[in-house]
């Protein structure tokens, strides 16, 4: 069984499922929905908005980018600052862009520089 401290336990029709934090690519708002891109099983649909989920991650795996979308640091490949501003994700053997707010850019930044080695 997965650790608690390390899992979202995400209501579903038939009741509630564990899904580790490494398992989670990146979240989506859907209006007072969310939508938790899982690399195994694909997307899940939740009756929580992004931010009440955000509340519950922790802020050292997961980044805020976007009004709409909540990352894993894990899987951010690349972050553009150019067209606006956008991060390249990987999603399971697919790459994903998402939108980066422009008020976001400087805590990703800051965020990306201390969660990797930069050279």
């Amino acid at each position: 069984m997965t650790s608690k401290k390390q899992s979202l336990l995400v209501p579903f029709v038939h009741g509630y499922l564990a899904v580790n934090f490494g398992e989670v690519a990146y979240l989506e708002a859907q209006g007072s929905y969310s939508r938790i891109h899982c690399l195994k099983g694909g997307p899940i649909m939740v009756s929580r908005t992004l931010g009440k989920i955000e509340a519950k991650l922790p802020m050292n795996v997961f980044l805020r980018i976007h009004h709409s979308y909540i990352v894993n640091l894990t899987y951010v490949l690349e972050f553009h600052t150019d067209d606006g501003g956008y991060v390249i994700m990987k999603y399971g053997d697919t790459r994903v862009r998402l939108p980066v707010s422009r008020r976001r850019h400087e805590s990703v930044k800051q965020k990306l520089r201390s969660a990797y080695i930069q050279i």
